[in-house]
Formats: structure tokens, C-alpha cells, sequence
């Protein structure tokens, strides 16, 4: 809930500061959509990606686990297939979950990265040092003015450069840490399509145009339905047993 409030609040701040679709400057700014509502595939119609997130325990909050399973999917199967894309992040924890704090954030951020978007812009952490800021504890608006800011000169360097994205500049996954290191710890526990399929199930549609999933994959899925199927059996076997002695 709050990192969709931050996500509405870096968006109404952003129709503020950027002039939409001008000569100068032609940003035009899509809806702000959660995270189980948003279609991977239109990425390939995206030129900036601004993705507000937190953990819960480590892993995507369930409004996220399609977009990480498909950006996951992408980036291992199809590394730099978002070479047109860039993005930011902007991330939520909670400190007294100090093993998985900023997991989530920090993760995406790795697997953009690897998906081939570049970063342009520091991702910011609330309440972490952010050093594009200055701030030793950075806030959505303090990040956000910034972020917004930065994404003006990169699309006027750009249009500047006749559409050339050779012109940006690539920011470090560290980079918020650059004057100050992070208050609590700068480690992330990243995940394997192992992982999320047994944590939240299989993708609901099918895997994205950026994909390239192999027969690895497909006996992945395979070997954990049958799993599942078996573990059911299993528990109906022993419910039959018990309603048995009950007699």
C-alpha cells in the first residue's frame, strides 16, 4: 500500500515538473498500474520505466510476483532483450526485518539491469543515504524531484543526440551509496525461477515476447505440478485414514 502511494505521488509530481509532449521535451507520461495489472509485454513500447516497490519477506508482494516471474524469465533466458528500456527504482522496507531489508528493490534493479535497461538514476531507499540527493535519509519527494529531473535531461540529451541512447549515462546499481554507505546493509538474497514458482505458483498467462524459456524451464514447471499433485494425494490419503479410525 504505501509503495503505491509513493508510486501516485512520484507520478502527480512528475505531471507537475515535465512539460508532456513538446518539441522540447516529448515525455509523456502513462497511468500509474499495480503491479498484477501491468502487461510485460508493453515494455516493448516503453522508453523509461519508473517501478515503486517493497519486500514482504524478501521476496515481491503478491501485486508484484507476475512482473518479477516474467522479468526473472527475461533476464535469464534472454539477457539484454530490454536494451531500448531505461529505469529507476524507487524502494520501501522495513527495518525491523533486517535479513530481507530492500531485498526487493535492490533484486529488480539487478535483474533490469541484466535484462540489458540501464539505470538512470540512482535507486532511492527510504530513509537510506541517496547521494544524487545529498540526503542521508531520502524521502519519495526529495528522490522523486531528482529522479524526474534527470529523466528530462536524459530524453533532452537524447533528442539532442538525434534519438541516440548512446548519449546516456549507465548509473551504478551502488550509486545511492556513493558519499555514504547504507544505515542498515547493502546486501541482497536474489532468487531462482525455483524459487518464485514454489512461492507463488506458476505465471498466469504465458511467459513474455521477451522470453526464450527452454525445455528446462517447461520440466521445471512439470516436475513442481507433479510435485504438488503428490503432496495433495498424500494429504487426502491421510484425512481418509483419520475419518477411518474416527468410525
Amino acid at each position: 500500500e504505501t509503495s503505491m502511494e509513493d508510486a501516485e505521488m512520484i507520478h502527480e509530481l512528475g505531471r507537475s515538473l515535465t512539460k508532456q509532449n513538446t518539441a522540447d521535451n516529448p515525455i509523456t507520461l502513462n497511468s500509474v498500474t499495480p503491479g498484477d495489472e501491468f502487461d510485460f509485454n508493453s515494455l516493448s513500447q516503453t522508453s523509461h520505466l519508473i517501478l515503486s516497490t517493497s519486500s514482504c519477506f524478501g521476496y515481491a508482494p503478491a501485486n508484484l510476483s507476475q512482473f518479477t516471474h516474467q522479468l526473472l524469465l527475461a533476464s535469464e533466458t534472454n539477457p539484454g532483450c530490454l536494451s531500448h528500456l531505461r529505469h529507476a527504482v524507487w524502494g520501501n522496507g522495513d527495518e525491523r526485518w533486517f535479513d530481507t531489508y530492500m531485498n526487493v528493490p535492490r533484486v529488480l534493479d539487478v535483474l533490469l539491469e541484466k535484462a540489458g535497461s540501464k539505470r538512470f538514476y540512482a535507486r532511492g531507499e527510504r530513509g537510506e543515504p541517496h547521494a544524487p540527493t545529498g540526503a542521508s535519509e531520502v524521502m519519495v519527494e526529495d528522490w522523486a524531484m531528482g529522479m524526474w529531473n534527470s529523466l528530462e535531461q536524459t530524453v533532452q540529451t537524447n533528442v539532442d543526440a538525434n534519438e541516440s541512447k548512446d548519449a546516456d549515462v549507465d548509473v551504478a546499481w551502488d550509486a545511492l551509496w556513493e558519499y555514504e554507505p547504507s544505515r542498515r546493509h547493502d546486501r541482497m538474497t536474489q532468487w531462482t525461477l525455483e524459487d518464485l514458482v514454489t512461492k507463488d505458483g506458476v505465471l498466469e498467462g504465458p511467459p513474455s515476447e521477451f522470453a526464450r524459456p527452454d525445455e528446462g524451464y517447461w520440466k521445471l514447471l512439470e516436475d513442481l505440478k507433479r510435485a504438488e499433485e503428490q503432496q495433495k494425494l498424500v494429504l487426502t490419503e491421510r484425512r481418509a485414514a483419520a475419518a477411518a479410525r474416527r468410525r
